[in-house]
C-alpha cells in the first residue's frame, strides 16, 4: 500500500488499484474547501485518525529493527 496505489496478493491472484486523483491534492482541496466555508468532506472521525497516525508512526519506528 503507497499513498497512491493498493495492491492485493492472494497468493495466486495479485492486482493493484491506483488512486483517481492525487490523494495529497485531494486533500489539500478539501481543506481549503472547507475553509471557505464548503463541504465538509472528512473521511475519518478525529479519533479514528490518531489511531491510524499512532499506529503508522510505532510500525515506522520499528521498521529495521528486526
Amino acid at each position: 500500500m503507497s499513498e497512491r496505489e493498493l495492491t492485493v496478493d492472494e497468493g495466486r491472484r495479485r492486482w493493484s488499484v491506483g488512486a483517481e486523483r492525487d490523494p495529497f491534492e485531494r486533500e489539500d482541496a478539501d481543506f481549503v474547501e472547507a475553509v471557505r466555508g464548503g463541504p465538509c468532506r472528512i473521511r475519518a472521525p478525529y479519533d479514528e485518525a490518531l489511531k491510524t497516525h499512532r499506529l503508522a508512526c510505532a510500525a515506522a519506528g520499528k521498521a529495521g529493527h528486526g
